[in-house]
C-alpha cells in the first residue's frame, strides 16, 4: 500500500461519525465517537463520554472505556458536542453531566469527572483555569439545590482592610464570626 493510499485510509478512518439527532444536545451532531486502543478502533456513546484532553499534539477520550486517542482538536469536538461540554481550561473539556467535584486546590481548583468518586479509575481529575472557575460554578449550581447562596451577592468580600476579591469556590458562611 503506498504512503498515499495509507493516509487516505487513516483520515477515514479516525472521524466522528453524524447523525442526526444525538441524545446529548438534543441537536443534530454526534452519534458515536470513534477513538483508538493500539491497532483498534473504539466507538464510544458520545452519552457515556467524561471528557476530552488536549497534550503534546494529541487529544484523548476519557469514558469507563479508560483513556483513548482521537484525531480531532478540542476545537472541533466543541463545535460537534455543542453545550454538553464546558472548556475548563485551554486543555480540558468536561462534560457537565459527569462532574461530581469542584474541588479548591493550591494554586487553582480542579473539577472531577466520572461516574464514581470513590473507586479509582471511575473518575478523572481536570484542572481549572482561573478566569473559568466562576463561571463552571455558575453554570453547575444553577438548577442545583443543596447550597445556601444568597441572591444578589457578588463576588467580592470587605473586610477590615478593605476589598478583596473572593475564590470562586467560596461557601457562604452559615452563621457570623465574633
Amino acid at each position: 500500500m503506498g504512503s498515499e493510499a495509507r493516509a487516505a485510509a487513516m483520515s477515514n478512518v479516525l472521524e466522528i461519525a453524524q447523525a442526526p439527532a444525538p441524545a446529548v444536545t438534543g441537536e443534530p451532531g454526534v452519534w458515536r465517537v470513534v477513538a483508538r486502543r493500539k491497532n483498534s478502533l473504539v466507538f464510544l456513546d458520545p452519552e457515556k463520554i467524561w471528557a476530552f484532553e488536549a497534550e503534546s499534539r494529541l487529544t484523548f477520550v476519557h469514558s469507563p472505556d479508560g483513556r483513548l486517542a482521537i484525531d480531532l482538536s478540542l476545537a472541533a469536538i466543541e463545535a460537534s458536542f455543542g453545550r454538553a461540554l464546558f472548556r475548563v481550561h485551554r486543555n480540558w473539556l468536561v462534560n457537565l453531566d459527569y462532574v461530581r467535584e469542584l474541588e479548591r486546590v493550591i494554586g487553582g481548583a480542579v473539577v472531577v469527572v466520572g461516574s464514581d468518586l470513590g473507586s479509582p479509575g471511575m473518575s478523572i481529575r481536570a484542572p481549572i483555569a482561573q478566569h473559568r472557575a466562576k463561571a463552571l460554578r455558575d453554570v453547575l449550581l444553577k438548577n442545583a439545590t443543596g447550597l445556601r447562596r444568597p441572591e444578589g451577592t457578588s463576588c467580592r468580600k470587605t473586610s477590615s482592610r478593605g476589598p478583596r476579591s473572593a475564590s470562586p469556590f467560596s461557601l457562604p458562611r452559615s452563621g457570623t464570626r465574633r
